[in-house]
């Protein structure tokens, strides 16, 4: 249960630090330091909430099972299919 109220501080967190940040944009610009300091704090608090979600295991997360995935599906380049068709 303390995972899940860890989470669960951890969104409120999330939310918070979002709408300080597009708070932040709107008065000054997407790129202003302030911006940027924000971004890089949210990106923290989604990371936690990922390691909490997924645990250590970052190949059991829904983006890494997508990747291994369509990495076995093989395309090949430009290149390589004229290649083949001649």
């Amino acid at each position: 249960m303390i995972v899940h109220e860890q989470k669960e501080e951890l969104i409120t967190k999330i939310n918070a630090k979002r709408e300080e940040m597009i708070s932040a944009a709107t008065s000054k610009s997407f790129t202003s330091s302030e911006v940027v300091k924000y971004s890089q704090e949210l990106d923290e608090l989604l990371n936690q909430f990922q390691m909490l979600e997924w645990g250590e295991d970052r190949t059991s997360t829904p983006f890494s099972k997508l990747v291994t995935r369509v990495a076995k599906w093989g395309f090949a380049s430009e290149s390589q299919q004229a290649a083949a068709e001649h």
